[in-house]
């Protein structure tokens, strides 16, 4: 059986099921909290797969074993897990249902070690059962917060940064995979393809968190392009200091075009957010 079989199974269930949901259900709430989870669950997973180095995913979809392991984690952490939450949420289970699917979450993480497509360092199968539990939790409160329609600023701000969050994780782990757009070097780490990972998610990370701040706490819009035009020299200086490599001609063009997309889908967003 091909190691990749488990992981495209799950992608396609998941899939049709959150395809389902959204559409019996027609609440665009629901989608924001499936792509909140998402991004909850792929910061998290970076810093507990990739900085602490605790386990590995092997799908084989590419030869490189550090990008191999990135769409693994793409897969569960921004698909399959927020799909169960999702199922959680529109359908209002009970808390003894959400302790069985943890503990059906922790029954296939045991399948997928004896397909060996999923290897454990230091983790333990029931650290997954714990912080499923807590996520499903996290999910179910967050929710009812988005239905008593609490306009606190925080609440936003964090719903609009993990939403663009895991959309730019999608983004960049699939051009570092299939592309040499950019890279990110400064030989901190011993292995290229894991300082590429690392450094990538820090940048998309600290650049969503400036502009949804700017976006949900600013009133005047000059603080926004004016962030906007500090990141550019920011990311500019960082291509003269042979920290950010980007394969194209026009380089400045391409920085800056890439943050007023990101800036345009952070307002787009924000903005759907406060007619939810």
């Amino acid at each position: 059986m091909s190691q990749s079989l488990p992981f495209f199974i799950l992608l396609v269930l998941s899939l049709l099921l959150t395809v389902f949901i959204l559409w019996r259900k027609s609440n665009k709430r629901l989608l924001f909290l499936f792509l909140f989870i998402g991004g909850l669950a792929h910061l998290l997973d970076f810093f507990i797969m990739f900085i602490l180095n605790s386990y590995v995913y092997k799908p084989h979809f590419v030869q490189n074993r550090y990008y191999d392991n990135m769409l693994g984690s793409l897969v569960s952490q921004t698909f399959v897990y927020p799909t169960a939450a999702l199922i959680v949420v529109a359908y209002n289970w009970s808390i003894f249902r959400v302790f069985l699917l943890s503990f059906l979450f922790m029954g296939i993480e045991t399948l997928f070690l004896s397909l060996d497509v999923y290897e454990h360092f230091w983790w333990k199968t029931f650290y997954t059962g714990i912080f499923m539990f807590i996520g499903f939790l996290i999910a179910k409160k967050w929710y009812e917060g988005m239905n008593k329609g609490d306009e606190s600023k925080w609440r936003n701000f964090l719903t609009l940064y993990f939403v663009v969050f895991v959309i730019s994780g999608i983004g960049i782990s699939l051009i570092t995979v299939f592309t040499s757009l950019n890279t990110l070097n400064t030989d901190f780490f011993s292995d290229g393809e894991r300082e590429q990972i690392i450094l990538a998610t820090i940048y998309i990370g600290i650049v969503n968190f400036l502009y949804s701040m700017s976006v949900v706490y600013s009133t005047n819009s000059l603080y926004t392009y004016g962030l906007l035009c500090i990141i550019c020299a920011v990311s500019y200086s960082l291509i003269m200091l042979n920290i950010l490599e980007i394969a194209a001609v026009y380089k400045l063009l391409s920085i800056c075009l890439y943050n007023v997309i990101v800036l345009i889908i952070i307002k787009s967003i924000h903005n759907r957010l406060l007619f939810l």
